[in-house]
């Protein structure tokens, strides 16, 4: 928000959020309504939603959490069964694949995830590798056209990937 005050702000509500609202219902009924209750109270700033269509390139962008598909092939399944640009993040993986076809291109794109993947929260993998990576895709449509989707990968909690480039962040102390 700091970054880009006047950006418009989507927030594509996954099952992770979902919990947040979900186990205060359960375990605290009768504070359900009072400000605070609700994850979305905590980000006032931000519009909520299931999915976010994003118009202005060749064909839709579809962007929401869970894929068309789960699974190793998830990206592929999203390109190939949505007719759609799908972007997408639940399965923490990061990649784009792309099909073709006589309707023309489409991507179907993971996201990884903007969380460190070795932190407590997912202890619930009980310590198993995991094909998942902390990042995020870049978007650019230009003159109507989805350009190849780029990945930003973090490599350490003040370094990244991006563009063929390891950056550091400056007057970051961890």
């Amino acid at each position: 928000e700091k970054a880009s005050p006047n950006a418009e702000r989507f927030w594509t509500t996954g099952n992770h959020d979902q919990r947040f609202d979900a186990n205060l219902a359960k375990s605290a009924p009768m504070f359900q309504g009072i400000t605070g209750f609700s994850l979305k109270d905590h980000f006032p700033s931000w519009t909520f939603c299931m999915s976010l269509w994003v118009e202005g390139a060749e064909r839709p962008i579809m962007i929401r959490h869970i894929p068309v598909n789960s699974g190793v092939h998830a990206g592929y399944n999203s390109a190939l069964k949505s007719g759609v640009h799908h972007v997408s993040g639940h399965t923490h993986q990061m990649e784009c694949k792309s099909w073709s076809d006589y309707t023309g291109h489409r991507y179907g794109v993971q996201c990884g995830t903007m969380a460190d993947i070795n932190q407590p929260t997912f202890d619930y993998a009980n310590d198993a590798p995991k094909n998942w990576v902390s990042g995020f895709v870049v978007l650019t449509v230009r003159d109507n056209f989805l350009l190849t989707p780029e990945f930003v990968k973090v490599h350490k909690p003040a370094e990244y990937e991006w563009r063929g480039e390891i950056h550091r962040i400056k007057g970051y102390d961890a």
